[in-house]
């Protein structure tokens, strides 16, 4: 037994020295070659028209120590119609935090022409009204970002919480499938290199295009002669108090969009030089007035610059927030970050505590095509142990990122992809939770068409195509693929020629825009080219215990009968045609008339063709094939 024993532990041995030496030929390590990662099982992959998503387990090491890592990947090509977005859930009077699951649906109900693919949790978050910041999580403005974010184009939090003591990483996404996709920055008040260019108000068009912008010099202070300002309500005691207000010309925003204060001067007591003004306001214009109570989810606009109060009214749609110098202040999306885990090609080394240790992560980066790349690595048990910053380092390397960041960890750490029309929650180990915001990866949806088959002959077939919804996409051109051939959609018609009779054709709608050709819909179907009429044969009658069975023949090469039925006394016994089998019917023996009744397609019609005494008419029709024989034998040998 022990010599069993013994070769049994032998060749586990082998197996596993084995193991190690294929892990270590094929995983990827990190620059340092203190980490590495190798995946062992691809469990989901979903191809969308420009975003992929596969769902990985594998095995990572850190000092000579393997883990079980479970791995979301979502890869997106930056197109006119695919981005990544930011977005959080706004009361109107700042945010609340919900599941992963709800912001994304909460996006769509925002953005009728997108829909989102997939995403991950984003940026770390205040969670808790009070005074001790980043120490325990809490500020007077919460919930709200660590870093900045812009979403839609809206700087929601231009200057973080902590814009001194806490700095301000920020990392913009550029369009046009750029290779360098992804511009980041910190906007720390003393060292950063993104710059506070003023708060400013714009002026929407009917367009919602910004056709003027004037700048705001004060905050909730009346403004000096050819100054303007704004008087917005700010969370004293945890909640946002009435403010009245007297002016010259007040602009009322008395149900904005979004209207609040993050931050202010008036904190200065706990906040320090941490205490600035930072607020972001967005609505219509309802009223005007030289006196009026700013209340929660409201502000107003008191100016005395003249070219300002020219184009301001009732109706006018602004906005008011503090905007970048550069490119920052151009851009849709841009989020906050907590590490720069690679840049350049290259490993950023971090001794950190909170990097060192094997934790969950949610990352994004770029690849060096600038494809967009958004990952989660889970943890919660034994099937997944989080990633140190080395084995984060190598699991990026993995997929192909040339640089990345990482924002928020631990509890928070989820991904999600829509199924079946919702959004499923896709991290492994733990329930989702409530959070601050999600980036995700979004495609602009396809357009809607109606179609519809007008004509069949033998040889042309003749659709009506109408464009519903083109979801702002700029479309080229609009065609049939039939049998690889495209046929162009002009002035909503669609001719196709060059059919063969008797034959079945598969159809589908695709179109071409500004992102290729090809573009496939989901509108697709059959048709079949009008065929030849079938004809009836003859049958076969059999008689027994007071029971007719009919079995009937026909000419029908193209297929095209459907059913076929016998009817006495309108009293119908119909039976369906399957690939062409004619199953015999059984009736009551009858004296009375017999009708046989068979319908077939042809083209797009369904035709009938019926026959009184079928079983008289086949033997009159072998009679007349007799005579016609007689006939003929004697013509040729004169008989």
């Amino acid at each position: 037994m022990n010599k069993i024993k013994k070769i049994f532990i032998f060749i586990i041995a082998i197996a596993l020295s084995m193991f190690l030496f294929i892990d270590n030929v094929n995983a990827i390590e990190s620059d340092n070659g203190l980490g590495s990662y190798m995946v062992t099982e691809n469990y989901e992959y979903s191809n969308f028209t420009y975003t992929t998503h596969r769902s990985d387990k594998g095995i990572s090491t850190a000092n000579s120590n393997a883990s079980n890592q479970n791995v979301n990947v979502f890869t997106q090509k930056q197109t006119d119609n695919s981005k990544i977005v930011a977005w959080a859930i706004s009361t109107g009077s700042g945010f609340v935090r919900k599941k992963l699951t709800e912001i994304a649906a909460d996006y769509e109900k925002n953005h009728p022409d997108w829909e989102v693919i997939g995403g991950i949790n984003a940026d770390q978050y205040i969670q808790k009204y009070g005074q001790l910041g980043v120490a325990d999580g809490s500020d007077v403005f919460c919930p709200q970002p660590y870093y900045p974010m812009i979403a839609d184009g809206d700087s929601w939090f231009s200057i973080p919480c902590w814009p001194v003591k806490g700095g301000g990483n920020i990392a913009a996404f550029l369009k046009g499938g750029v290779a360098d996709s992804i511009v980041s920055g910190s906007m720390n008040f003393n060292a950063g290199n993104v710059k506070i260019k003023g708060l400013f108000l714009s002026i929407y068009d009917e367009k919602e295009n910004v056709s003027k912008k004037y700048p705001i010099e004060k905050v909730n202070e009346k403004p000096n002669n050819g100054e303007s300002a704004i008087w917005i309500g700010y969370v004293n005691e945890n909640k946002v108090a009435d403010i009245n207000v007297n002016g010259t010309n007040l602009f009322i925003v008395s149900k904005a969009l979004q209207a609040y204060m993050s931050n202010t001067v008036k904190y200065a007591d706990w906040k320090k030089n941490d205490a600035t003004n930072a607020l972001f306001a967005k609505g219509t214009i309802d009223s005007v007035s030289t006196q009026a109570t700013i209340s929660k989810g409201g502000f107003a606009i008191d100016t005395t610059n003249a070219e300002l109060l020219n184009d301001l009214k009732v109706g006018s749609a602004i906005r008011v927030q503090y905007e970048y110098e550069g490119i920052y202040n151009e851009v849709e999306t841009a989020i906050g970050f907590h590490t720069v885990q690679r840049m350049d090609g290259k490993d950023i080394a971090s001794n950190a505590s909170y990097n060192t240790k094997q934790y969950a992560r949610s990352l994004f980066g770029r690849k060096a095509n600038g494809d967009i790349v958004l990952i989660t690595v889970d943890m919660g048990n034994s099937e997944a142990k989080g990633s140190s910053h080395n084995e984060t380092n190598a699991i990026l390397k993995h997929y192909g990122c040339v640089e990345a960041y990482q924002m928020d960890g631990g509890g928070s750490v989820g991904a999600t992809i829509k199924k079946n029309g919702k959004f499923v929650y896709i991290n492994q180990n733990t329930e989702e939770r409530a959070i601050f915001s999600g980036l995700f990866a979004v495609e602009r949806k396809k357009p809607e068409y109606s179609v519809k088959i007008t004509d069949i002959t033998e040889t042309t077939a003749k659709f009506k195509v109408n464009l519903l919804n083109d979801y702002h996409r700029e479309i080229l051109d609009t065609y049939i693929k039939i049998n690889d051939k495209d046929y162009k959609v002009v002035d909503g018609e669609v001719n196709v020629t060059g059919l063969r009779k008797n034959r079945d054709y598969n159809w589908s709608l695709c179109f071409e825009d500004t992102s290729g050709k090809d573009m496939k819909t989901e509108y697709k179907g059959k048709f079949s080219t009008i065929k030849d009429v079938p004809t009836y044969r003859g049958c076969k009658v059999t008689e027994l215990n007071g029971e007719m069975t009919f079995e009937f023949d026909f000419l029908d090469r193209a297929k095209a009968i459907t059913e076929y039925s016998v009817i006495v006394d309108n009293q119908k016994t119909t039976v369906e045609v399957i690939d062409g089998e004619y199953k015999p019917i059984t009736i009551a023996k009858t004296d009375k008339d017999i009708i046989l009744e068979y319908k077939y397609v042809s083209g797009l019609k369904e035709e009938k063709i019926t026959i009184t005494n079928p079983q008289f008419v086949s033997s009159m029709k072998l009679q007349q094939l007799l005579e016609k024989q007689k006939l003929l034998l004697k013509k040729y040998f004169k008989i």
